[in-house]
């Protein structure tokens, strides 16, 4: 029986010589893997978060929130695009032509065709590149989980909260919000 060739790892260098626009790709695991475009839930999760995160932030000058797409180049085999993402003034210089390391916060909304990536590869890049804090919203089960980082340097959850549960952030000291007002 022959063996079976294992398919080369892509690098950021390949990542970066894709074309600009869709169809978009995340670099995960050296394995450029292509998103498909989000649903209107999705879309509505994502506006209404990041617009209530960044009123949040400009008002109380924390820093910049972003939505994808915008690549985050986290290491030389995992570039991703996250739903939501915040970077605080003191890390601001992380900001270039793209986003040159962990965001302090992320905020993944799950899809059917990604989903399995944000729970498991980009969770664990993720905190491995010191993001602070990790939010997953699952619209299909209408929850939304925040993880902190830990001294350790994984992720622990507070949760997943319901519907209608507060969550809370620790890096945007006093933002709150419902998945409840995200989706309606």
């Amino acid at each position: 029986m022959p063996a079976t060739k294992e398919r080369e790892k892509a690098t950021l260098a390949d990542f970066q010589a894709l074309p600009e626009g869709p169809p978009y790709h995340e670099l995960i695991s050296g394995q450029l893997i292509e998103m498909p475009s989000p649903t209107p839930t999705h879309q509505r999760i994502v506006f209404q978060l990041a617009r209530r995160m960044a009123d949040f932030a400009e008002e109380h000058d924390l820093g910049e929130v972003f939505v994808a797409p915008l690549d985050t180049h986290l290491t030389d085999e995992d570039a991703y695009q996250p739903d939501v993402l915040f970077i605080s003034h003191e890390r601001a210089g992380i900001v270039e032509e793209r986003i040159e390391g962990a965001p302090d916060l992320v905020v993944e909304v799950l899809s059917p065709s990604t989903g399995y990536y944000d729970l498991t590869a980009k969770r664990r890049v993720y905190a491995e590149t010191g993001a602070r804090e990790y939010w997953i919203v699952d619209p299909m089960e209408e929850t939304v989980e925040v993880l902190t980082r830990t001294e350790a340097g994984d992720f622990e959850s507070r949760g997943a909260l319901p519907k209608d549960g507060e969550a809370a952030s620790q890096v945007l000291d006093g933002f709150t919000t419902r998945l409840a007002d995200l989706t309606s």
